[in-house]
């Protein structure tokens, strides 16, 4: 699914192909409820629930730490192509960041040592054909 923030009529709907961070099995009625991943509050279709962007954890307005209006705004209209992240996820964009620059810098070392490499090995091809062939004339005129 695109969208990382759900905004229902039915529970049904809103609770296809999502990835939830926090489950709660209703004893009674035998189906599963979305919970906050931080508070653990029910959520319901009403109030709408919003997901990490990161992580994939459903939190409601109050955990989300966004302004109430933004909140609103972005569930009540669903709007896709704003991306969430949690508290604990912005703390570790930087070090993912880093890890995923770290990550392209040694793709494009072991690139280039591959094609070295590449180079080495269809010079050594040239140059052992030419041997054998020099050897195999060699080996022609002593006998």
């Amino acid at each position: 699914m695109d969208s990382n923030i759900y905004y229902s009529s039915s529970e049904e709907d809103s609770c296809q192909n999502i990835q939830v961070g926090k489950r709660r099995r209703d004893d009674h009625t035998a189906k599963e409820l979305l919970t906050c991943g931080k508070c653990e509050t029910l959520l319901t279709t009403k109030a709408g629930f919003i997901t990490c962007d990161c992580c994939g954890i459903l939190f409601c307005q109050d955990c989300s730490k966004l302004p109430k209006k933004v909140y609103r705004h972005l569930v009540v209209n669903n709007i896709a192509s704003v991306t969430f992240n949690c508290k604990s996820c912005k703390r570790i964009q930087p070090t993912l960041k880093n890890i995923d620059d770290s990550m392209k810098a040694l793709n494009i070392s072991n690139e280039k040592r591959i094609r070295g490499i590449d180079t080495r090995i269809s010079k050594l091809e040239t140059d052992t054909t030419r041997r054998i062939s020099q050897e195999i004339k060699n080996n022609h005129r002593r006998v």
